[in-house]
């Protein structure tokens, strides 16, 4: 998995090195995975930028596709899977609790 923070500029004010949120891009390979796991006192968007996988919120699992946004409520378990023939693409958005 290949992952990049993501820079602020004028458009997303937002420091990379906050303590409140974070975002960054990641890149599955075909096949490649990330394994559940819990942010107790965070949430989490997913932005997917391309290609297709299979997303696991809490008990409920579904297809994700390009253009589909995924809101994970802090405290739930989550993990994606890569299941295209092509890298899939998506920013991930972090929002701590304060």
């Amino acid at each position: 998995m290949r992952m990049e923070l993501l820079r602020a500029d004028s458009r997303f004010p937002l420091p990379p090195t906050s303590r409140v949120a974070a975002a960054w891009e990641f890149e599955l390979e075909p096949g490649e995975s990330v394994a559940p796991h819990v942010h107790e006192t965070a949430e989490e968007i997913y932005c997917i930028l391309s290609g297709t996988g299979r997303m696991t919120v809490s008990k409920t699992t579904g297809a994700v596709v390009a253009g589909d946004v995924v809101h994970i409520p802090a405290g739930s378990s989550h993990s994606i899977a890569n299941t295209s023939s092509g890298a899939l693409r998506a920013v991930a958005v972090e929002v701590r609790s304060t």
